[in-house]
């Protein structure tokens, strides 16, 4: 069964990087940048470096293309979620949340930041905690 699931959420993550790298590339506002870290994506690896890499391209586009941002920090977040790291779980959150806070989508940008805000605050993360109650401090 979790074979069965892996195959599947690989094949699913593959083809919505795959998808997200098209929109990206066409769209790019730092092309070295983004390109550098284009290059370093492996769909058949769920590491932290992977969600590293997608957090940093959500940080790229997260106020000029908030869409791709978000699709960066989801495929983020189902890694996180996968290989049980609850930190770059809350990160991706919150992350998520500034998308819909740059977007005026503030109920939803609340809901994610509350989802994070607990998970911060176990972790002792005070700067990041203090941030999903003040989301300027992004």
């Amino acid at each position: 069964m979790k074979n069965s699931f892996n195959s599947l959420f690989s094949k699913l993550i593959t083809s919505i990087t795959s998808s997200l790298l098209i929109c990206i590339i066409a769209s790019a506002q730092e092309p070295s940048e983004v390109d550098s870290l284009l290059r370093l994506i492996d769909p058949t690896k769920q590491d932290t470096t992977q969600i590293k890499i997608l957090s940093e391209l959500g940080d790229l586009y997260y106020a000029s293309q908030p869409d791709s941002a978000a699709a960066c920090y989801h495929m983020a977040l189902e890694m996180a979620k996968e290989i049980e790291n609850p930190l770059a779980e809350a990160e991706c959150l919150r992350a998520i949340g500034t998308v819909f806070q740059v977007t005026g989508e503030y109920d939803s940008a609340l809901i994610y930041y509350a989802e994070a805000r607990p998970m911060l605050e176990e972790i002792g993360d005070r700067d990041k905690t203090a941030s999903c109650y003040n989301p300027e401090r992004r």
